[in-house]
């Protein structure tokens, strides 16, 4: 996506800014992107964790409900 969004810029805007510019734009959408994936995938991980809790203790009410 970095890839695409830089070849992007640079059809668009390479005329306009020098190279710098346009490799802070990319190194800054590249951080931000990779920092909103780390807080998605964090955020599913630990709402999997509470989910296999209540799964998990379910199956043991329901094993002490057998016993």
């Amino acid at each position: 996506m970095t890839t695409l969004m830089s070849i992007q810029n640079y059809a668009k805007y390479g005329d306009k800014h020098n190279l710098f510019s346009l490799t802070g734009t990319i190194l800054i959408f590249f951080i931000t992107s990779t920092a909103l994936m780390f807080f998605g995938f964090s955020l599913m991980y630990t709402l999997n964790q509470k989910r296999q809790m209540k799964i998990a203790k379910k199956l043991d009410e329901e094993e002490n409900n057998i016993d």
